[in-house]
């Protein structure tokens, strides 16, 4: 009888823990596994990820505050998708950015804030997109990066966490 009800305390103060997470730790590229569940949203329809990052603070790398995702959807065209753990605070931005590279060779980079996104993160919103591209050749690479950052939008010198994709092919 004790030992049934040891059992039952300690399972009980187990499910009070936090829970590790496999996806938690750096990958051996350096990378640390988004915890949350990919979201890939655009207003020209949802997508899948095909890669993901999380946005970590600078003052500590095991610190996520939320994730940055490399999105494609049916038609082939991929876009960079931020969200953040948190609505954003007063006086603070965010913003994500994907570079093309066409033969490994940079060739454009696009914003939130850019044409055809959805503008950058302000105070009280948690998720920003970029406008999608077409790379329907093998030969396209792509690569999403964010920051978040106190003070005016696009003064990346105050910023205080980023995060950012591996680049992947189509």
């Amino acid at each position: 009888m004790k030992r049934a009800l040891v059992l039952i305390l300690l399972a009980g103060v187990a499910t009070l823990l936090p829970q590790a997470s496999a996806s938690a730790g750096p990958d051996p590229d350096g990378q640390v596994a988004p915890q949350l569940t990919a979201n890939c949203q655009h207003s020209l329809g949802a997508g899948a990820v095909r890669s993901a990052g999380a946005v970590t603070l600078y003052s500590d790398r095991d610190v996520r505050v939320g994730a940055v995702q490399l999105c494609k959807d049916s038609s082939s065209r991929f876009w960079g998708y931020l969200t953040l753990d948190q609505p954003l605070a007063a006086g603070r931005w965010a913003n994500a950015y994907i570079d093309a590279y066409w033969n490994g060779e940079y060739r454009a980079t696009y914003s939130c804030a850019g044409s055809e996104g959805n503008g950058h993160i302000k105070p009280n919103e948690r998720s920003c997109w970029t406008r999608k591209i077409y790379g329907t050749d093998p030969r396209w690479t792509y690569y999403v990066y964010a920051f978040a950052c106190f003070g005016v939008f696009d003064d990346t010198s105050r910023c205080y966490a980023d995060g950012k994709t591996k680049f992947t092919h189509r």
